[in-house]
């Protein structure tokens, strides 16, 4: 059993058990590629609310080409009973997934190291700028209908396209996947649900390059 950060018997969790425990506590099916990347590596990541899976990330890298987030979103929760604490589901959106897939400006960077108040100051500012140009930037996008095969079968979905990347969102079956990457990849993108190999092979992982 898993309490407070340990096994019951003391030991900590490995980085590939805790990935693994929320890929299985997660409270729906996860979706997948069907077909990768071209040489791609998978890996994962995930929001949490009251220490249960909330998303869960799946993205594809590879070395020579665009990288694929696929970002399944459960079910929503029902409301907290007054009184008792909730924290806020603050990553919900299509325009949240292209800030994980690393399209946002105010998520890049820092200030530079010992930097004085006023520079964070300054930073703190600037980024503040990035964040509500960027939300206008998304809302100026045009929403087009599409379609997307899970599983075989056809779900309505919602697209937009930037310069340089595009996203999906489609409501499968009472949860959410949200799918950023080029859009020539999003164009032949067919998805379907992850099997326990699958989980197990997300949870692991990449191995370092051999020298």
């Amino acid at each position: 059993m898993y309490v407070g950060g340990r096994w019951d018997d003391g030991s900590r969790p490995s980085p590939h058990e805790l990935m693994l425990r929320n890929l299985t506590e997660f409270p729906g099916p996860i979706a997948v590629a069907c077909d990768p990347p071209a040489d791609s590596v998978e890996l994962s990541g995930g929001e949490n609310v009251d220490g249960l899976p909330f998303a869960v990330h799946v993205t594809y890298v590879a070395p020579a080409g665009p990288k694929l987030l696929i970002r399944t979103k459960a079910v929503p929760q029902p409301l907290p009973e007054p009184g008792t604490l909730h924290p806020p589901l603050t990553i919900d959106t299509l325009e949240n997934a292209f800030g994980i897939y690393g399209h946002r400006s105010g998520s890049r960077g820092g200030p530079p190291r010992g930097a004085s108040p006023a520079e964070h100051a300054a930073w703190r500012a600037e980024r503040v700028d990035a964040f509500r140009r960027d939300k206008a930037e998304f809302e100026a996008l045009t929403r087009t209908p599409a379609s997307i095969l899970i599983d075989g079968a056809p779900f309505a979905a919602y697209r937009v396209d930037y310069a340089d990347c595009s996203g999906l969102e489609v409501d499968w079956n009472g949860q959410t996947v949200q799918c950023v990457s080029i859009a020539a990849v999003l164009d032949t993108l067919q998805l379907r649900t992850a099997a326990t190999d699958d989980l197990q092979r997300v949870a692991t992982p990449p191995r370092p390059p051999q020298r």
